[in-house]
């Protein structure tokens, strides 16, 4: 899997994001996403442009795709500084695999959602895991100094109660 880094890189070289910051000049980089669950997946960049109060989604895969969606929460969107990233998606599930070893030890993941943000001005990883046995362990990760910031486990079940 890319680097979001590399990412990033690839996408703002192509004509598609070009021609979107040309008519958008206000967007900014707010997130990244993927459902990691091998090597072949692939990031979703997030950006956000304030004057029009919506994000624009790039997946790259043989295509660029773009999908629009609007801001749904009253929060300000912060953008994503990636000069300060001091970590990788590779690093983080090294990460993920050593807190679930410590903490979850028979939680086996499954797949993880992953999302790269900014919130309050502070960059972090925010991981939800999906286990075999029907759990999600929901981790934060400060992206700049790699401090663990939270991780709790709630069994899928639960989350239903509470929805």
């Amino acid at each position: 899997m890319l680097s979001f880094l590399e990412s990033i890189k690839k996408l703002e070289e192509t004509n598609e994001f070009k021609e979107f910051i040309e008519i958008n000049p206000d967007a900014f980089l707010s997130n990244g996403f993927t459902i990691y669950e091998n090597e072949n997946s692939k990031w979703q960049i997030g950006y956000y442009s304030p004057k029009k109060n919506i994000f624009f989604n790039f997946l790259t895969k043989d295509k660029i795709y773009i999908e629009e969606s609007e801001k749904i929460s009253e929060e300000e969107v912060s953008k994503l500084n990636v000069k300060k990233l001091k970590t990788d998606i590779k690093e983080i599930l090294d990460n993920v695999e050593k807190i679930r070893k410590k903490k979850y030890p028979l939680d086996k993941i499954e797949k993880i959602i992953v999302i790269l943000q900014s919130i309050k001005n502070k960059t972090l990883w925010n991981l939800t895991c999906i286990t075999t046995n029907f759990k999600t362990i929901q981790i934060k990760i400060n992206a700049i100094n790699k401090k663990l910031i939270s991780s709790d486990i709630k069994s899928i079940f639960e989350l239903k109660k509470s929805g």
